[in-house]
């Protein structure tokens, strides 16, 4: 089975929610204690707040993309652009394959390693630090 079959288990979910329902009641506590400034604490807790809730929220919108509401995958409009590929495939263009030309006999073809390009850059950084 794939990964992408297997449903969050409500456990994990319902424990989610619990620790940022604490966090959100415990860091205005903490950040009203260890901040000088109440405007920084309010802003910092607002902000950090704000952004685990938001991460919660699009996280639950990316486990069930399909349904009717506005942020869900629009599955006819999907589906209409797959079977269109599908049709395309069916075209006697698609049939054959294109041929190859190299454009000059000068160009000779190199067999790139993985790790070419990697090695290059960091000689010519070292090289440039020594002069």
């Amino acid at each position: 089975r794939k990964i992408k079959e297997v449903p969050v288990p409500p456990p994990y979910s319902q424990m989610v929610l619990v620790m940022l329902t604490v966090h959100a009641v415990a860091t205005p506590l903490i950040a009203s204690q260890m901040m000088v400034s109440e405007v920084a604490a309010t802003l910092a807790t607002f902000c950090v707040t704000t952004a685990f809730w938001s991460l919660y929220h699009i996280a639950s919108e990316i486990d069930d993309p399909f349904g009717n509401d506005s942020n869900d995958l629009d599955m006819p409009k999907l589906t209409e652009d797959f079977y269109e590929g599908l049709l395309h495939l069916l075209k006697p263009q698609t049939h054959t394959v294109p041929a190859f030309a190299r454009p000059s006999k000068d160009i000779h073809l190199k067999k790139v390693r993985k790790n070419d390009h990697i090695g290059e850059s960091i000689m010519t950084l070292l090289l440039k630090s020594w002069k």
